[in-house]
C-alpha cells in the first residue's frame, strides 16, 4: 500500500446480500485502485469486539463513505427495531458525535448510494450539506476526491501585473493633457466643452481628485455665478459633477 493511499471506511447497513455484495464490489475496486479501504466483511473476529472496531475505524479513516439507503437512515435516526442493526445505530452515534464536536464542519463524511431515490431522500440530515455522489454514475468524481485529483486543478499564482501610474504633478502652472486623455479614455467623451445636463453623460470619475486650475463655464442655473472662461481652483472631477463643463 502507498504511502500516499488514503484510508477509506464504508459505512453500510445490511440491507439484503444484494446490497452486501454490492458495497463489497465497491470496496474491492477501491482497493485495486490505490484506496485503502475497510468493511466489516474483510473482519471475522476483530480482537477489540465490534464496537471498539467500527470507533477506531471511522476516527482512523480520511474519509467515510455512508451509503445512503432507507434502511440506513432509519437505523442511523435510531428508529429501528430494538436489537435490529446495532451496527449502524453504533456508527451514526459516533458520526454525530464527531460533526458535533467539529461544530458542524465536515470534511469527512461523504453521502454516496447507488439510486437517485436513495441519493434524494435517504440522506441523514446531518450530511445534507455536503457533496454526494451516485456510484453508478459518478464513481469517477468520487474517486477523484478520495486520491485528491481534481478535474479542475487550481493554477498557481503568478506575480503582480505593474500597471503605471498617471504623471505625478510636479508644477504648479502644469500640461493637463495626460488628464483630459485620461478622462477620455473613462468617459468615451471627444469633447468636455459645453456639455448641458441634459447631454451630460453619468460619467464615474468624482473620485479623480487632481489639485489643478480649470476653466469652467457657466452651463447650470447653479453656476450662474461663473463667467465662462474664469479661471477657477478646484479638482476636475468636482468641476465635471458640480459645473458640468470643463473648457479644454
Amino acid at each position: 500500500m502507498g504511502k500516499n493511499s488514503p484510508r477509506v471506511l464504508i459505512s453500510y447497513s445490511h440491507d439484503s446480500p444484494e446490497h452486501r455484495a454490492r458495497i463489497l464490489a465497491l470496496s474491492n475496486r477501491l482497493r485495486r485502485e490505490g484506496v485503502d479501504c475497510r468493511i466489516d466483511q474483510y473482519e471475522q473476529l476483530p480482537g477489540k469486539g465490534w464496537p471498539t472496531w467500527c470507533n477506531d475505524q471511522i476516527e482512523q479513516s480520511k474519509f467515510v463513505l455512508v451509503v445512503c439507503t432507507e434502511t440506513y437512515l432509519r437505523r442511523f435516526r435510531k428508529e429501528e427495531k430494538p436489537r435490529k442493526g446495532l451496527g449502524v445505530t453504533f456508527e451514526g452515534h459516533i458520526i454525530t458525535q464527531e460533526l458535533y464536536d467539529a461544530q458542524g464542519r465536515n470534511k469527512k463524511f461523504i453521502p454516496v448510494a447507488f439510486t437517485e431515490n436513495d441519493l434524494n431522500n435517504h440522506i441523514p440530515l446531518l450530511l445534507r450539506g455536503t457533496s454526494r455522489f451516485q456510484l453508478d454514475d459518478q464513481y469517477d468524481d468520487l474517486y477523484r476526491l478520495l486520491t485528491n485529483q481534481p478535474l479542475t486543478p487550481k493554477p498557481g499564482l503568478g506575480p503582480i501585473k505593474k500597471l503605471p501610474p498617471l504623471p505625478e504633478l510636479t508644477r504648479q502652472d502644469y500640461d493637463p493633457t495626460p488628464y483630459i486623455n485620461y478622462i477620455r479614455q473613462q468617459t468615451g467623451l471627444i469633447e468636455l466643452s459645453r456639455i448641458s445636463d441634459s447631454q451630460r453623460p453619468d460619467v464615474p470619475i468624482d473620485k479623480l481628485w487632481i489639485p489643478s486650475k480649470v476653466r469652467i463655464a457657466n452651463s447650470t442655473k447653479r453656476a450662474k455665478n461663473l463667467e465662462a472662461g474664469q479661471l477657477v481652483t478646484a479638482p476636475i472631477g468636482q468641476a465635471v459633477n458640480q459645473h458640468r463643463l470643463i473648457i479644454i
